[in-house]
């Protein structure tokens, strides 16, 4: 079913897209100043026709209420090749009256009692009868602007001004999955059970989100979402449908999760230990990160030295204290935090290949430096790829081992051994190679970070953006793998720190009300409503996923043309230990980077006379 064309009549003349640069791996398209459907309907249009004729290096899109964020490899293609891109696809949009009607997704939901428990005082509120309020709730069609906050979240709009209630003084510590509620002038569905503060006037029995499904979300960006009232017992019918679903979802997954022969025993599991790959590109537009290392050069290292194709699965070790059981023969290695290891109760290095006989015993004592190790094991680790990643997103309880922290008894297959593994000659003898991998671990009196500014920097008072690039920030003990957060120096907006929601990246800088920074990180929501007053280069994030509580940061501000140039120069370091030629940037070859099952392959494609 398809909404009727909301955007007939005449409205004057359209605006204008701009486009503008976002870090060194990303364009932000922006349409407007606010929340508007009919801007919002040219940014979908566009989104179209970029997913139809993608630039060189593109990997997602995410949209937003007025922006469209278009995410790309800066090693495949730079930032000008890519807003020429844009501008000409954006050139070539017809008129928005010639575009093809939106779909319409039916949601059907049981209003009141036990699935709605604030429908009576909310229908009350605003004046109405309990019939009437659900009337109103379910007689209209909401365009779905973004999914973001969690994964399949929908931001709605269009609700009638009647209904709007006030967030209840007391949030929920759980509202159930499914649930519908309305908070102030907004409405909106909880993919799962989670803390709340809405008001809940009905719930659906259909799941938002499921990490199994060949399509995860249930709803997507630029479509129309209709409540559809249901009875109780229509619900408890479809309710069972579902479960039944679900139940045969999740035995498949637990059986592939402990695949027979499993090799590597977890003897302690240390702090918190997760398992971890390249991450999880395609899915931020349903509101899904991208995880993956906190520190990706040092994975990369480690899986290089086990004699893996970079992007393999490897365990991330938050300060170590990780103990493992070898059931059978294997090579690994062991980058990152400056842990110390013992194999069978013999010390041994990290950045090498090592070799494990059966039954020997990995011992790691606490880090001495930097706060995460990893360890990569020759074949990789046999998990499921769940939305095309092995990498664990714990707050989404999926990837990894059933989207968990590893603990002691878990068991880890791996693939067969073949014979050990010779070191590569990159630590013994490029000396540059091995004081980059030392030097992302240690102790610093002041980490500096290299940034480039923000989408909103014109948002902060001159003094602000003095403090921000001349004054040291402390890293807060909250910080986690969502986002580090800095305490120091207030900095000052000169025109409020809230903007309408937009797509974020990884390294993005947020400054919220209270004027400490916040840098968002591997596991950051995919949308964001703080200012953002700088972007960290990819090249030093890996500092940041290695700095401790208390580590102090400063921020110097560089440009496009220097991140990548970093990012190059760390990329040359991690090619020269895997033996792999420098990409090639003369004549008609094209270099790619291809994730297929949460493993990263590097494509040269050269058109031959």
């Amino acid at each position: 079913m398809n909404a009727p064309d909301k955007a007939d009549g005449n409205y004057g003349p359209e605006p204008a897209f701009r486009f503008e640069a976002y870090g060194e791996g990303a364009v932000i398209v922006l349409l407007g100043e606010g929340i508007d459907e009919r801007n919002y309907r040219r940014l979908s249009a566009l989104a179209e026709r970029l997913r139809a004729e993608a630039p060189r290096g593109f990997q997602e899109l995410v949209p937003a209420y007025s922006s469209l964020l278009v995410v790309f490899d800066p090693l495949v293609s730079a930032p000008a090749e890519v807003l020429a891109c844009l501008r000409s696809a954006a050139a070539s949009l017809g008129p928005l009256a010639a575009l093809s009607p939106a779909r319409v997704v039916e949601l059907p939901v049981a209003y009141g009692g036990d699935y709605g428990p604030d429908l009576a005082e909310a229908a009350a509120g605003a004046g109405l009868s309990e019939r009437e309020y659900i009337a109103l709730h379910a007689g209209r069609d909401y365009l779905i602007y973004m999914l973001g906050f969690s994964p399949g979240f929908p931001y709605l709009g269009g609700m009638d001004s009647r209904l709007a209630r006030p967030r209840l003084k007391s949030p929920r510590a759980k509202v159930a999955g499914g649930s519908v509620g309305i908070a102030d002038a907004q409405t909106g569905v909880y993919p799962q059970d989670s803390p709340g503060g809405w008001n809940i006037i009905g719930r659906t029995p259909l799941k938002l989100f499921d990490p199994c499904r060949e399509r995860p979300a249930l709803l997507e960006a630029g479509s129309y979402l209709r409540f559809l009232p249901i009875t109780p017992e229509r619900f408890s019918a479809l309710h069972a449908g579902a479960q039944a679903e679900a139940k045969a979802e999740g035995s498949a997954m637990e059986g592939a999760q402990a695949p027979a022969g499993s090799e590597l025993l977890v003897l302690k599991p240390g702090a918190l230990s997760i398992i971890v790959d390249a991450g999880r590109l395609g899915y931020q537009a349903s509101g899904v990160p991208p995880s993956g290392p906190m520190d990706e050069y040092s994975m990369d290292l480690a899986t290089i030295l086990a004699g893996n194709q970079r992007g393999e699965a490897c365990i991330e070790v938050l300060l170590g204290g990780m103990e493992l059981l070898f059931e059978r023969p294997a090579s690994f290695a062991v980058s990152g935090a400056a842990v110390p290891l013992f194999l069978d109760g013999v010390p041994v290095a990290r950045n090498r290949a090592l070799h494990a006989k059966a039954g020997s015993v990995l011992r790691m004592g606490t880090a001495e430096e930097g706060l995460r190790a990893y360890v990569a094991i020759r074949g990789g680790f046999s998990l499921p790829a769940v939305m095309g990643s092995r990498s664990t997103f714990m707050r989404g309880g999926f990837g990894g081992l059933s989207g968990r922290a590893l603990a002691a008894g878990d068991r880890l297959a791996f693939a067969a051994f073949s014979g050990p593994v010779s070191a590569p000659p990159f630590l013994a003898a490029n000396a540059e190679g091995a004081a980059y991998a030392e030097s992302i671990i240690a102790t610093k009196s002041e980490l500096v970070l290299r940034a480039l500014p923000g989408l909103e920097s014109d948002r902060f008072s001159e003094e602000g953006l003095r403090r921000f690039y001349n004054e040291a920030y402390r890293l807060s003990p909250k910080s986690d793998r969502m986002g580090c957060r800095l305490e120091g120096p207030a900095v000052e907006h000169s025109h409020g720190a809230d903007i309408v929601s937009s797509g974020v990246q990884t390294g993005t800088v947020q400054v919220p009300g209270d004027g400490q920074p916040i840098v968002l990180m591997a596991d950051r929501q995919t949308t964001g409503g703080y200012t953002r007053i700088a972007q960290v280069i990819k090249a030093d994030l890996p500092l940041l996923g290695q700095a401790r509580p208390g580590q102090l940061v400063r921020f110097n501000k560089v440009s496009v043309e220097e991140a990548i140039t970093a990012l190059r120069q760390r990329e040359a370091l991690l090619r020269s230990s895997s033996g792999a030629p420098a990409p090639r940037q003369e004549g008609n070859a094209k270099q790619y980077r291809v994730t297929v099952d949460g493993k990263a392959f590097e494509i040269s494609v050269e058109e031959l006379p």
